[in-house]
């Protein structure tokens, strides 16, 4: 699951110490979310509830580019996780 870092932010889900803003809170919103094979994708919820997200909406269907080290690496329970609970699709 994710690890928490000082402060309370989680780095298991974008496998990063410090995740932008936006991209964070429309992770937490179920906007956006991370396959479990590392693809980003973008819900139309975001456009249905926002009429917002364009600069998402290019970013959809895309691989993530994944850090060298395996324990900065998103954590696949994680994401199947998000995938299934969280994200609106």
């Amino acid at each position: 699951m994710a690890r928490e870092r000082p402060g309370g932010v989680a780095r298991g889900f974008f496998g990063l110490t410090d995740p932008a803003w936006h991209e964070y809170l429309a992770a937490r919103r179920g906007y956006v979310t991370v396959t479990t094979d590392h693809v980003f994708r973008v819900g139309e919820r975001l456009h249905a509830d926002y009429e917002n997200g364009r600069s998402y909406y290019g970013l959809d269907g895309t691989r993530i580019a994944l850090p060298e080290q395996d324990g900065l690496r998103p954590e696949r329970e994680l994401l199947d996780w998000h995938g299934r609970t969280l994200f609106r699709g």
